[in-house]
């Protein structure tokens, strides 16, 4: 398979597992009881959802391990600060990327 479909695979695979999961979020958040009721979604209650968001999560992460791996050269040039844009676009991908680590972390640090 070419490079550019295979980037283009990935970028759609990434793009649909994000899509998903916001839909998956919302029906949990919104549409499912959290306090045992038993309301379901295409014969899903609210646990089996959650599995559904979990197995989107692990395969978004796995789509975002592929494009970094594809991205790569360009990344690291980047972050060497050799990019034709100049060394500020280094130090902004480095504040988005600890941003994006942040949010990720967020909600594991303030369980109880």
């Amino acid at each position: 398979m070419r490079r550019s479909i295979l980037s283009i695979a990935v970028n759609a695979g990434v793009f649909a597992c994000f899509v998903c999961m916001i839909g998956t979020g919302m029906a949990m958040e919104y549409l499912l009881p959290s306090n045992g009721g038993q309301r379901a979604i295409w014969g899903l209650g609210r646990h089996g959802w959650i599995s559904v968001h979990v197995g989107l999560v692990l395969l978004l992460l796995l789509l975002l391990a592929a494009y970094v791996g594809l991205h790569w050269n360009g990344l690291a040039t980047v972050l060497r600060g050799r990019s034709r844009e100049g060394p500020g676009t280094a130090i902004g991908l480095v504040i988005v990327l600890i941003g994006l680590i942040a949010l990720a972390v967020a909600p594991v640090l303030s369980l109880e």
